[in-house]
């Protein structure tokens, strides 16, 4: 049922406006609809409890895989203990969520797409928005749901 509600939770970012949790982020109605859910993903530190969220902004590919890290990890479906590995042309150990997309991409929830740019051969664009479609199959991925 966590994973579930973990997944649900994830995923309703990309249905609606965005997650928050009213009490924490100056920018969010505490009447807002998605409450509970920023409630839940705040209490298990999927999402940071920051005083703003921009609930109207989109997320990045990077942003993402720190939630699904974060989601994975509280879940027991992943361990952050990813190699430091570099595993796509754009995400070099500087990034800041560099930890992330390598404990993804270890365990084959992220493969980025090809680029002949570089010898690493993919690219994973982690500071592009992502699209629900590639939210939905990291997710998907994440709690192994065919």
């Amino acid at each position: 049922m966590k994973r579930l509600l973990s997944c649900l939770g994830i995923v309703s970012l990309f249905t609606s406006a965005a997650l928050v949790h009213a009490a924490s982020f100056r920018d969010v109605p505490n009447d807002s609809w998605f409450k509970p859910y920023t409630d839940y993903l705040v209490s298990q530190e999927i999402i940071s409890n920051n005083p703003q969220f921009f609930p109207f902004r989109t997320i990045t590919r990077a942003e993402l895989a720190k939630m699904a890290t974060n989601a994975g990890t509280k879940s027991d479906l992943l361990t952050t203990g990813g190699s430091d590995t570099q595993h796509f042309c754009d995400v070099t150990a500087s990034h800041w969520a560099a930890s992330y997309i390598n404990i993804l991409a270890e365990v084959r929830i992220v493969n980025g797409t090809a680029t002949s740019s570089c010898s690493l051969g993919k690219q994973f664009l982690p500071d592009q928005p992502i699209t629900r479609a590639e939210a939905i199959k990291i997710l998907l991925n994440l709690y192994h749901i065919t």
